[in-house]
């Protein structure tokens, strides 16, 4: 037809993905409008991100890179051209499918990019996605998000994506809302100003995980003392809760951080810093079983690049182990040293609830 051009039916393969697809332009229209419905879509995505970042490669002895990269999208050409886009298919991983099924619905308007729904299904549960983004229309980059995520098994999900294998099952859910600016990932990170609730069930985490961030201290002590004691490589993890608020791209909270296990507590207070991806955390750890720290006491501090953080033990908090375990081993026996060290806490106490507000029953 005049001012207008379909195609029906075509197909495309980039970096080991596929798509079938059909698109329609018509020119009559001022921008020209396209539409484009992707009906078959298979992204392997390793294949993508290579090709994405094959020009920028940290070479030998570069500068560690950002985690946010402060390079600016190029994406002043979609103010040329309106689009209606639809979507259907799967992102696949390494070796096996990351999003099992997705469904893809988007408007650009002048510049301006409304994502209508973006729904998936992944490793037994599900998310959604909606929000907007002036990406190259009048006026500032803003945008904005709400992502619910539904019983995702973030154990599966980190292994899929071969970011960690220390986390087994742990269906997650939660919301992630808030507004952003920029034209960069690390702008948009620096900008964002909104709300996390995650709320993470039950699962197994890896023994180390938990004695790197020092949670497990009295049980490593007690280990220590009784060689016939068991040990395990996983520990079964009740919960885990955030609920974090976020203005221009910091979180400055308290006690709005949780993690249980079948053997230890963890409540964290601190600062996330997404401008400058870095954060200072500081724990209190409570053994479930025995005796435990005083909530008030922070033990361990978690400082550094948000991808990399050291541990230490808090000085003040080492200090006064320090005394008690002089004290308790001068006046006599394994008994008095845990109890020295540690205030009793009671066993009752649910720090998962605490975070998420939900009242604990007595």
């Amino acid at each position: 037809e005049p001012g207008e051009l379909r195609v029906e039916r075509f197909f495309a393969e980039l970096a080991e993905s596929r798509l079938a697809a059909e698109l329609q332009i018509t020119n009559s229209s001022d921008p020209p409008h396209v539409k484009l419905s992707i009906s078959d879509m298979s992204v392997y995505l390793p294949g993508i991100i290579d090709l994405l970042t094959l020009e920028g490669r940290e070479a030998a002895g570069a500068v560690r890179p950002r985690i946010f990269d402060d390079s600016d999208f190029d994406l002043s050409g979609l103010a040329s051209f309106d689009m209606a886009l639809s979507a259907t298919g799967e992102v696949i991983g390494i070796d096996s499918p990351i999003f099992d099924s997705l469904k893809l619905g988007m408007d650009l308007t002048q510049g301006h990019l409304l994502l209508n729904h973006f729904l998936g299904t992944t490793t037994k549960g599900k998310f959604s996605l909606k929000g907007d983004w002036n990406v190259a229309g009048a006026g500032a980059p803003e945008m904005a998000m709400d992502l619910d995520v539904d019983r995702i098994s973030l154990g599966s999900l980190l292994h899929r994506t071969e970011i960690a294998d220390w986390l087994r099952d742990a269906p997650m859910s939660g919301t992630v809302k808030g507004h952003l600016k920029g034209m960069s990932p690390a702008d948009l990170a620096a900008s964002f100003t909104g709300q996390v609730n995650l709320s993470v069930g039950p699962g197994e985490i890896d023994q180390s995980v938990i004695d790197w961030l020092g949670g497990d201290l009295i049980s490593t002590i007690y280990n220590t003392m009784n060689p016939f004691a068991k040990t395990t490589p996983y520990s079964q993890l009740l919960c885990a809760e955030a609920r974090l608020p976020f203005v221009d791209g910091v979180s400055q909270f308290e006690k709005k951080m949780a993690l249980e296990t079948k053997r230890v507590a963890l409540m964290a207070s601190g600062r996330i810093d997404l401008g400058q991806e870095n954060i200072d955390l500081s724990l209190a750890s409570t053994p479930k079983e025995g005796f435990g720290p005083t909530l008030g006491g922070s033990l361990i501090r978690l400082k550094g690049r948000l991808d990399d953080p050291n541990v230490s033990l808090d000085a003040w908090g080492a200090s006064k182990k320090a005394i008690s375990v002089g004290t308790s081993i001068l006046t006599g026996g394994v008994s008095s040293l845990l109890e020295a060290i540690f205030d009793r806490i009671s066993k009752e106490t649910n720090l998962c609830q605490v975070v998420s507000g939900t009242p604990v029953s007595q």
